[in-house]
């Protein structure tokens, strides 16, 4: 009832605001008329011209016979003058189209004519007899034209007179109206105004009353998370404190063995046996794996916490993806690598060192999940604000169903367990990529292989050392 209550009301004092804004613009455009009729003045033209016509034909008529025929009133150049100046005003622009919109223009162009052909044959100084007749009936003719155009134009001025008089009657009665509307529906809008603000403070009391109950159930909240926050802080860095311990307690063991194994292959043939040597050969096989896998472990743990400011500086990062392609190309040197390089440096802030094992890590999988001999290349491009690099392989591709798996540590495809790896080095690229407030991204397609994309921000000018 109440929501039916002031809809109604706020409909009517709209209607009536709107009556009053359309009063209050035919008031406006009722006054922009008036000016401009005032402004104007056409009556008093066609009057002027029809006066100056029939000064001009008193003149050839000796009207003023006190008064020498070249000088003064019955000086006809004088006389023919004026009114040519009077005719060609009305002539003009505005006064024109005025004439067009009344259909007196066809006048217009007759008294014209005449006047050009006066004008062109007629010496007003040295006029002869017997050209007096035939010239004051092209006088009368243009008085009588002037005569005509100055009816119509008295015409047509009272009737517009009428209708913006009829005009801004009814806008002063829609106005009327429309204040009397506005101050009654005020008046009720009022009333409803009080009532409502008096349960408004009411309101106010109850929701002070459930903000301070919001912010006490926040600051609990809030509270409770920190310290799941710290909880789960601490836990992380136990389990990296406990990864690199035993990765570093391994390394030892690990690199006895290794030691041991590369010296006893070493062996000149016939010092020890063949069987043996095949042995030693696996075994160092099996410490290399193992080595590879503690670094694995190492860089896991080491790229789960915070990045060291100090170590990252403004570099180029064409210069990171060069030491990549070296360390790659002793890893796999019977694969080659297409490069496009940016011919202008891609400055980025970041480690040098992480920057160069995030991209090792996407050539490592890209020679590792593509067939010898298919094409692998790597390209780096500045796009507006953003440093990008494309990596791409024409390999086996990335399955649809386990896309959404790959930067999860220790993840593999089922497809490929039989290829060495453990899972760490996707995981470790985008925990690389974090640190340095860029985005790691990839397309796969089992026909195309894949494509990495790298977008890193381009480094600003305060980045500087």
């Amino acid at each position: 009832m109440r929501q039916a209550a002031n809809f109604l009301a706020t409909a009517i004092i709209t209607a009536f605001l709107l009556l009053l804004v359309h009063a209050l613009i035919t008031l406006s455009s009722t006054e922009k008329l008036l000016r401009r009729e005032i402004g104007e003045s056409r009556i008093w033209i066609t009057n002027e011209s029809e006066r100056a016509a029939l000064q001009l034909l008193m003149a050839l008529s000796s009207a003023f016979p006190d008064f020498p025929p070249d000088s003064g009133e019955n000086n006809l150049q004088f006389r023919f003058d004026m009114l040519y100046s009077r005719v060609m005003l009305l002539d003009a622009g505005p006064q024109r189209s005025y004439l067009e919109a009344i259909g007196a223009a066809e006048p217009l162009n007759e008294a014209l004519l005449i006047l050009k052909r006066l004008d062109e044959k007629t010496d007003w100084t040295r006029l002869p007899p017997e050209m007096h007749q035939a010239t004051e009936q092209d006088v009368r003719a243009i008085a009588s034209v002037l005569r005509d155009l100055t009816a119509a134009t008295s015409r047509h001025d009272r009737a517009a007179r009428f209708a913006v008089r009829d005009q801004l009657s009814e806008a002063l009665r829609l106005g009327v109206i429309a204040v009397l509307g506005v101050l009654i529906t005020g008046s009720l809008m009022a009333a409803m105004l009080v009532r409502n603000m008096r349960k408004l403070r009411l309101t106010q009391t109850e929701l002070e009353h459930s903000h301070l109950l919001l912010e006490e159930t926040v600051a609990l909240r809030t509270q409770e998370l920190r310290e799941a926050l710290d909880v789960e802080r601490k836990a992380k860095a136990i389990y990296n404190s406990f990864i690199v311990t035993v990765a570093h307690q391994l390394r030892t063991p690990v690199a006895i063995i290794n030691m041991i194994a590369q010296r006893q292959v070493r062996e000149p043939p016939g010092k020890i046996p063949e069987r043996l040597r095949q042995k030693f050969s696996r075994i160092l096989q099996a410490t290399g794996r193992l080595e590879t896998l503690v670094n694995g472990f190492l860089s896991s743990a080491e790229t789960s916490t915070d990045a060291d400011p100090g170590s990252q500086r403004v570099l180029d990062f064409n210069t990171a993806v060069d030491g990549a392609l070296q360390r790659l190309s002793l890893e796999a040197p019977d694969r080659a690598v297409t490069t496009d390089l940016s011919p202008e440096p891609l400055r980025v802030c970041g480690d040098p060192i992480l920057l160069v094992q995030l991209i090792q890590i996407l050539l490592s999988n890209a020679v590792k999940y593509s067939q010898p001999g298919t094409e692998i290349t790597i390209r780096t491009r500045k796009e507006g604000q953003t440093i990008r690099c494309y990596v791409t392989d024409r390999g086996r591709g990335i399955p649809e169903e386990v896309k959404h798996s790959v930067f999860e540590r220790w993840y593999r495809a089922p497809e490929v367990h039989h290829l060495p790896g453990m899972g760490l080095g996707l995981p470790v690229a985008r925990a690389i990529i974090a640190q340095h407030r860029g985005v790691i991204s990839f397309t796969s397609d089992s026909d195309r292989g894949t494509v990495f994309t790298i977008s890193l921000p381009e480094a600003a000018a305060g980045d500087e050392d």
